[in-house]
């Protein structure tokens, strides 16, 4: 295993963040996964910076609920700048859809 994702979109349905509850959910996942795997966490623009905590890996949600934006680059400063509040990595783009499936 190289990583395991701690939470999906929390970001998304909180309007503010919670850092007791995804501390909580970082640190019981890193004691059943080990300190050797990567924690990530996902969200959609905008909400990044409800869900962004230390020592989980912010991934990004691309062209979500009909965003028309495709440049690439515009996402992944979206994704640096929510590695302030995170940790540093490679752009990743975890979820990808073209439209509302």
């Amino acid at each position: 295993v190289l990583m395991v994702q701690v939470e999906n979109e929390y970001g998304s349905y909180s309007l503010v963040p919670d850092t007791a509850y995804l501390t909580y959910l970082r640190d019981l996942t890193a004691s059943l996964v080990g300190k050797n795997v990567l924690l990530y966490s996902t969200d959609p623009n905008g909400s990044i910076d409800r869900s962004s905590i230390a020592g989980v890996y912010q991934a990004i949600d691309f062209l979500y609920w009909g965003q028309t934006n495709t440049n690439a680059s515009w996402w992944w400063e979206q994704q640096a700048a929510a590695q302030v509040n995170s940790m540093a990595g490679p752009p990743m783009n975890d979820e990808f859809y073209p439209g509302w499936l």
